[in-house]
């Protein structure tokens, strides 16, 4: 099953802004559109989007200040798509954070190209894999093969607890990380009823896990 990202385009020029969106929807990409560093600031905050694609100069600042306040509290991948050509912008901006640079006019085979080895990249760091099971940290969603398997929060985290410490002994009781799923008083027994609905979930997908 092909993974659809969903991607913001955030570009003051009203042509350029829907040309790529008129491409990249037609590539199977979910697309957002910004016209200013306020409005493109306010869709990242909303969360969902897999990668920016960032003009340098906006109506509003410039690419540089909304990289620079993004990368405060996010890691969303950003190409930087500019008129600017000279090496000083260039490293401006990937001192800054940005994931690529691509000064205008460019190729939109080349631009697609850098994308999908970004997201390709994106996707392989935040998915851990164990035999049939995969788990996407970055939408907290669990997998057999491509059928989603559906867990509670506190299950999810359980698993996941699990999976990152497979071959070894846990003791529950004393690991810091019990503080996911549970408040000190009621820990023990939430995590021996979460674990064994977490157990017949898995039983039933036809996987198993020694809880």
């Amino acid at each position: 099953m092909m993974e659809k990202y969903k991607i913001l385009i955030v570009e003051d020029d009203s042509d350029l802004r829907e040309g790529l969106s008129f491409f990249f929807s037609n590539d199977g990409y979910d697309v957002l559109e910004a016209e200013t560093k306020k409005e493109g600031l306010q869709e990242i905050k909303k969360g969902g989007c897999d990668l920016v694609l960032l003009d340098c100069n906006l109506p509003d600042g410039t690419g540089f200040e909304l990289c620079k306040e993004v990368r405060s509290y996010s890691n969303i991948p950003i190409i930087m798509l500019t008129a600017r050509d000279t090496e000083l912008d260039e490293i401006k901006a990937l001192e800054l954070g940005v994931n690529d640079y691509l000064s205008k006019p460019f190729s939109l085979g080349v631009l697609k190209a850098r994308m999908k080895r970004i997201l390709q990249e994106k996707s392989e760091s935040t998915k851990m894999i164990s035999g049939e099971l995969s788990i996407d940290q970055s939408v907290c969603k669990v997998y057999k093969r491509v059928e989603e398997i559906s867990l509670s929060k506190l299950e999810y985290r359980l698993l996941l607890y699990l999976v990152e410490n497979k071959n070894h002994i846990l003791p529950i009781m004393s690991s810091p990380k019990c503080k996911f799923f549970a408040g000190l008083v009621t820990i023990h027994s939430r995590i021996k009823n979460g674990s064994r609905i977490l157990q017949a979930k898995l039983v039933r997908s036809r996987l198993t896990v020694f809880i």
